[in-house]
């Protein structure tokens, strides 16, 4: 497994960056706090894998992913309930 930090600035629109750069680095999975509606949808519509990691490491976050202990992020109202038409 690889781990790619990506630096990430917040201000308006930086979501649909991130998760572009996302997509660029042609990444499986990210590891995040929560998600916007349209970052939800860019990640989505092309299959990334979403996890959710709040109050953990970097590492920690890493190691609770491989050990299968962390949520996936289905939606983005934080309900955990699968939403869209992101299934194809």
């Amino acid at each position: 497994m690889a781990c790619s930090p990506i630096a990430h600035a917040i201000a308006p629109g930086s979501d649909c960056v991130l998760a572009r750069t996302v997509l660029a680095h042609r990444c499986e999975a990210l590891i995040a706090n929560a998600l916007t509606e349209n970052a939800f949808d860019i990640l989505a519509d092309d299959g990334v894998t979403r996890y959710a990691a709040t109050s953990m490491s970097a590492r920690e976050a890493l190691e609770a992913m491989e050990r299968r202990e962390l949520d996936l992020i289905r939606s983005t109202d934080g309900s955990g309930a699968c939403s869209g038409s992101h299934h194809h």
